[in-house]
């Protein structure tokens, strides 16, 4: 049976606006129906849609995604004037644990998780607290051991964000892409799209933006134009969009743009400049 093809399974660019609703059309669904497998639903919710908040928040007219033809650029986005911005995703979303997590609950029926759980192979068996996973084998011939014979005095603490410790896993994921990028000469320009799925509020999102920044401007030689992050979770879904029937699970929630390039800047500041009545608006 062919898989079913989607509004970015298209040689061409794709209307921006066009792509927006498209995307709210899907995750107005279940995913886990609507797609014929896992890599699938990874493809549209660590690339596809981010890259459309994207081209949203740059005020871009037009979408190509390469990334199924093109191992070196994730998709382009256009603006009225023709000009084109390169795009490279990258995650901190850790899809083996999840995994982890649907065989544990299908096993169990139901599992404990806190916003720092974590999994841990059964060698390691003393690191782990009752919030996390603790596993043996390989998916089929997997075993668990069951969370209530685990430990409970570090599940407090696990339980309690640490916005540094998210901040920790999304460095490492950016760092390996400027890495990457500087060795191989790539990403000349580029806007650097990181896709993360943390447990934290509005209240919150200052600290990381602050945190995530200044390591942003301490790297030396970077070839990223701009770095633009976004959050899939339930809560601060729920804080963006008290009315909406989206699936919160899938919407990803833009919490960061960094920008260090020039070209970027005056992009954006045209963005600023279309959206204002009065261009004095833009400096007073």
């Amino acid at each position: 049976m062919a898989s079913k093809k989607f509004f970015y399974d298209t040689s061409k660019f794709v209307n921006v606006e066009f792509a927006k609703r498209e995307a709210e059309l899907l995750v107005g669904q279940d995913l886990n129906k609507l797609f014929n497998n896992k890599d699938a639903i990874k493809l549209f919710t660590e690339e596809i849609y981010p890259i459309i908040k994207l081209a949203e928040y740059l005020n871009m007219n037009e979408i190509y995604f390469c990334g199924n033809t093109n191992r070196s650029i994730d998709a382009q986005i256009k603006n009225l004037s023709g000009d084109i911005v390169n795009v490279e995703c990258t995650t901190s979303i850790n899809g083996h644990y999840k995994n982890l997590l649907r065989e544990y609950n299908k096993e169990y029926g139901y599992c404990t998780v806190v916003p720092h759980s974590k999994s841990y192979n059964i060698d390691c068996i003393e690191s782990a607290c009752s919030s996390d996973i603790v596993y043996s084998g390989t998916q089929h011939k997997r075993k668990f051991v069951n969370q209530e014979d685990l430990d409970t005095t570090k599940t407090f603490e696990s339980g309690i964000i640490d916005v540094r410790k998210y901040v920790i896993e999304d460095i490492e994921k950016i760092q390996n892409k400027i890495d990457k990028g500087n060795n191989a000469n790539l990403y000349r320009d580029f806007v650097l799209v990181l896709v993360c799925e943390h447990s934290i509020d509005q209240l919150q999102v200052n600290k990381y933006q602050v945190l995530i920044s200044e390591y942003w401007e301490s790297v030396e030689t970077n070839p990223f134009s701009a770095l633009f992050i976004v959050n899939y979770d339930c809560l601060l879904f729920k804080q963006m969009y008290s009315i909406s029937k989206l699936n919160p699970l899938y919407v990803p929630i833009p919490i960061l743009y960094l920008g260090t390039k020039k070209k970027l800047y005056e992009l954006w500041i045209l963005h600023l400049v279309k959206k204002s009545s009065n261009i004095l608006e833009l400096f007073f």
